[in-house]
């Protein structure tokens, strides 16, 4: 069984890199994204992601001036019905520095995806950074794991 069968009807929170790999493609990871997208537009799942990701994965496409990349970036996280952009506020910041304390190895970025995720109540966090699969707080789910 896939991770997304394990997570149907269920919220997932999904790290940066899945969205990357879905709109460009990757050669790996586009068939297991493009399987978590599927299931959210087809309503089979619900996604959430911080404004982190559209910080993330906007800023290369607007410096190699990129304007039909940003767009679809854009479209897909502000106008996917099943995919709720969260914002950083104090209470996701507080939790993000609470998880920074307590695990070394997470960076600022990385903490915040996270605290929203848990904020969110997601019932796991899907990403490709090994540093997070050692998080107690929230199941990470590591793309690379199910190639």
């Amino acid at each position: 069984m896939g991770f997304i069968e394990e997570l149907k009807g269920g919220v997932a929170a999904f790290d940066t890199n899945c969205l990357i790999y879905y709109i460009e493609r990757h050669p790996d990871y586009y068939p297991l994204v493009k399987s978590l997208f599927q299931a959210i537009e087809n309503g089979n799942l619900r996604a959430i992601t911080s404004a982190i990701t559209l910080t993330e994965v906007l800023t290369l496409p607007f410096r190699s001036k990129r304007t039909e990349l940003v767009k679809k970036y854009h479209q897909i996280l502000t106008n996917t019905e099943n995919i709720e952009l969260l914002p950083i506020d104090t209470v996701i910041a507080r939790q993000a520095a609470i998880l920074r304390a307590g695990y070394s190895q997470l960076r600022t970025p990385d903490a915040l995806q996270l605290s929203a995720a848990i904020f969110a109540k997601a019932d796991a966090f899907i990403g490709n950074d090994f540093r997070l699969k050692g998080i107690r707080e929230i199941p990470v789910i590591i793309l690379k794991n199910y190639l």
